[in-house]
């Protein structure tokens, strides 16, 4: 690991991704201000790595050294509230706070307990939590708006017809068209 010689910057980490099946349930979608509840099924991870810097770089070797400690890769589920503010038709910020909990276990390595001990880095094994809160911010960008809506209503036989079209803020034109029918023997 670098450096070869010299003092070095040390630094643990431990991260956690989710990879998850999401429903989401629009509570409120008529203001620039929309709340929404999620639920979720999926797979998370967690991760604990090892970076090691040189204060001073040394010539002909590697600058920094990095090193994956422990990982680990559970089922989980959970459910998140959040509010989506309007940025435009495509963009909103998205915020929330998230629960997610899981009934399996891994370990990776305990950076809270993490100590240099003789030159070397002496951590402990922990297991992941079953239950977590993760607040959340970031953007959501509406890929595609289904603006081919029908709302096709008949009056009788008179040749009456409304057609609609769902144009993106969740409100309805409708345009009336009289259609000339002729009745078939």
């Amino acid at each position: 690991s670098a450096p070869q010689i010299g003092d070095a910057k040390v630094s643990i980490s431990e991260s956690n991704f989710g990879i998850n099946l999401v429903g989401r349930f629009l509570l409120d979608n008529s203001s620039k201000l929309t709340p929404y509840l999620d639920v979720f099924g999926g797979l998370r991870g967690f991760s604990t790595d090892l970076k090691i810097s040189p204060i001073k770089q040394q010539e002909g070797y590697e600058g920094t050294t990095s090193k994956n400690l422990s990982s680990a890769v559970n089922w989980n589920y959970g459910a998140t509230i959040g509010v989506l503010y309007a940025l435009g038709k495509q963009v909103s910020l998205n915020t929330g706070l998230m629960f997610t909990s899981s009934n399996q276990y891994g370990q990776i390595e305990n950076v809270q307990d993490a100590r240099v001990e003789g030159g070397s880095i002496m951590t402990e094994k922990t297991n992941t939590p079953k239950n977590t809160f993760v607040f959340k911010v970031g953007f959501t960008f509406l890929i595609y708006n289904d603006k081919r809506g029908c709302d096709c209503k008949s009056a009788g036989n008179k040749g009456l017809g409304t057609f609609g079209t769902h144009s993106g803020g969740g409100t309805l034109k409708t345009n009336n068209v009289k259609v000339n029918v002729r009745p078939s023997k």
